[in-house]
């Protein structure tokens, strides 16, 4: 069998540098080569800076590079040394002629297919890992079969990715399968086992699929399609939902309990983005047009319009919100990449929504952790989403390095990226104590972000010394039973050690420190006292931050709600999008 040493991959990007970071690492006897032309983002391959931002990329490329992992600039010689050479440049779809805005541009293919049969000689396997269209192998064959060469051997072969921008090292260490297609000659099947056998270094030969390359140029694109209409599925319902009064995610979450429809890809959002999702959909619908299935293409066009409707919906509604108005105000937008865990802005339903809001005169204060300020204005100026020149871009949008200065005096919030930072879960456990003050209960509140919490405490200190009272109002009927169950420990026995200072992980709701329960009084005031924080508990998933909050007397259900915080808690937690939840076992 063909044993392949040596691979070479044309095209430095989310996909071909991920994927050969991981393969170098697996297969430490094979040399890989990544090459490009972008020489900048070589040098960047190169330094401790990565081009992209993916979690986990930098320790992988730094654990094999110099050693069996290389960035080149230098593709003839790669391409000629190479026994596997991965096609992996972009497929952007036409700006231009028949099939304009709809089908692939496979200019850079045809490129890629010329040079590699120009330089090399002998047997290679050359590999599509670009989303072509469905026969995109037999133009590259034909590129091959013109050439004069005779002792010239180059196969085919189809083997599409399935990374997810945010998730691509876990992707492709653990994939949930891997697709090869080839022919089904002798020499197809000898290139397909020999790929195989690259993989077989660490996936299990039961998740390795081979086809002939028709269908696994067609798998990929009907995966993308499939997974970009459960998303305009669960926004045409998100609504529906608006429209009845129904809650969105407890839709997702009743239909996606059905094991025939599962509950991932069910989360109501602003619209899909990224590179491929609309890129594939539209070239699917030019295919079945091209191949005379209207009805076909009809359908599978339905998903583009969905996800174009949900970002004009929701940039409508924030214009409704603000008095149908927005021109000369604030609106701060956090987020920029088409999703959390990544800085690829391509397609990102932020550029839309941003375009939006600009034809209404908005003025746009952006912030995004990984998007750099050059690439947000790039986008924005691009005729294909603004008709505004780049002077007036940048006299309505200010891009900032920090979320609370967007956020000041913003007359709306609008969070476009799930971006972990924009999260404030608090969640709080119980221990009520006796005092010379009386009946007092103590919190201890868990922060998801450790920036965060240290703000947030800033403000309930603030609070807590201007003496700060939070009216709650009666309520109607007896208390609870559960709640009456409890006494409080004698108030001549209390002791500081009888405070609950032993931090509880949010995820931890079985544990054996269970709070005592008090009976509470009604329609009196709430007054805060914030005593020093605990020293912070081990983080357990991330960066968290503790305090503790001292609340008199023991009624604390309806916190949750924003109209009983201080102005500066609300302030905090409105510019974080976060909202104050208590765990549903721990109300009275």
């Amino acid at each position: 069998m063909f044993k392949i040493k040596r691979i070479c991959c044309i095209g430095a990007g989310y996909v071909g540098g991920p994927t050969c970071s991981v393969i170098a690492q697996m297969c430490p006897e094979i040399t890989v080569t990544v090459v490009d032309v972008n020489e900048s983002r070589i040098k960047a391959w190169n330094s401790d800076t990565l081009p992209i931002y993916e979690p986990g990329l930098k320790e992988v490329v730094e654990s094999c590079r110099g050693r069996n992992l290389f960035f080149s600039t230098d593709i003839p010689s790669a391409i000629r040394d190479a026994d596997l050479v991965f096609i992996s440049v972009n497929t952007p779809t036409k700006t231009y002629g028949m099939g304009k805005g709809r089908a692939a541009d496979l200019k850079f293919i045809e490129s890629c297919a010329r040079q590699i049969v120009e330089v090399s000689d002998g047997y290679k396997i050359v590999t599509e890992k670009s989303t072509v269209p469905v026969r995109a192998a037999e133009s590259i064959r034909r590129i091959f079969d013109a050439n004069t060469k005779p002792s010239l051997n180059l196969q085919v072969l189809s083997n599409p990715e399935f990374l997810a921008e945010g998730t691509a090292v876990r992707d492709l260490k653990e994939p949930d399968r891997v697709l090869i297609g080839g022919d089904e000659t002798p020499e197809g099947q000898r290139a397909i086992r020999a790929l195989c056998a690259v993989y077989e270094h660490w996936v299990p030969k039961s998740r390795i699929i081979t086809t002939n390359t028709w269908s696994s140029e067609l798998s990929k694109l009907a995966a993308n399609a499939f997974l970009a209409q459960r998303i305009s599925s669960i926004n045409s319902i998100s609504a529906l939902c608006e429209a009845t009064g129904a809650d969105v995610e407890e839709v997702a979450k009743a239909i996606g309990m059905d094991q025939r429809i599962g509950s991932k890809f069910l989360k109501a959002s602003v619209g899909f983005g990224g590179s491929c999702f609309q890129k594939d959909v539209l070239n699917l619908v030019y295919l079945c047009e091209a191949l005379n299935l209207p009805e076909v293409a009809s359908y599978w066009q339905q998903v583009i319009d969905m996800n174009e409707y949900q970002r004009r919906r929701f940039a409508c509604r924030i214009i409704d919100c603000l008095f149908n108005t927005v021109t000369g105000k604030k609106i701060a937008l956090l987020g920029f990449s088409f999703k959390k865990d990544t800085g690829d802005t391509r397609e990102s339903s932020s550029i839309y929504i941003s375009k939006y809001l600009m034809d209404e005169g908005a003025k746009l204060f952006i912030y995004d952790p990984k998007v750099l300020k050059e690439q947000i204005i790039h986008d924005l100026s691009q005729p294909s989403i603004s008709e505004d020149n780049p002077q007036r871009v940048s006299e309505l949008v200010t891009v900032t390095r920090d979320p609370y200065e967007a956020c000041q005096s913003a007359h709306a919030l609008v969070i476009c990226t799930e971006w972990d930072m924009f999260r404030v879960t608090i969640t709080f456990t119980f221990c009520y104590v006796a005092s010379s003050f009386g009946e007092h209960t103590r919190f201890h509140v868990v922060i998801s972000d450790a920036a965060t919490g240290a703000g947030l405490r800033e403000d309930l200190q603030e609070d807590a010394e201007a003496g700060v009272h939070i009216r709650r109002p009666p309520r109607a009927g007896p208390p609870p039973r559960r709640a009456a169950e409890h006494r409080l420990p004698d108030r001549d026995h209390w002791k500081e050690s009888d405070l609950c200072t032993n931090p509880v992980h949010p995820c931890d709701r079985r544990s054996s420190h269970r709070p005592h329960r008090a009976p509470h009084q009604e329609g009196q005031s709430l007054k805060l006292i914030l005593p020093p924080p605990p020293p912070p508990p081990p983080p357990l998933h991330g960066a968290h931050s503790s305090c503790q909050l001292l609340i008199s007397p023991a009624e604390v259900e309806g916190l949750n709600s924003s109209q009983h915080l201080s102005a500066g808690e609300i302030k905090r937690l409105a510019a974080l999008g976060g909202r104050l939840k208590v765990a549903e076992d721990q109300i009275f």
